[in-house]
């Protein structure tokens, strides 16, 4: 998984094999996630991915998250 926070430009990678959970601080924040099943549970909002290929992400905290494609995750992580 890779984590970039917009407003601190901070980024990290990790690898995941339990479930995790992170402070989202009130920021926004760029996530990416590679490929195989992705369950995602924030508020009453439950997202559920099982995919081949990557998924980014792009989390606000009014928006909740919206998917996005590569170049548009590129884009904003710049």
């Amino acid at each position: 998984m890779e984590q970039i926070d917009l407003k601190t430009k901070h980024k990290s990678q990790t690898t995941i094999t339990e479930p995790f959970s992170f402070d989202t601080q009130g920021h926004s924040w760029l996530l990416a996630f590679g490929n195989g099943h992705l369950s995602i549970e924030a508020g009453d909002k439950h997202l559920d991915f099982n995919r081949d290929r990557p998924v980014r992400l792009l989390y606000t905290p009014k928006r909740g998250f919206v998917r996005l494609s590569l170049a548009h995750y590129k884009e904003r992580s710049q």
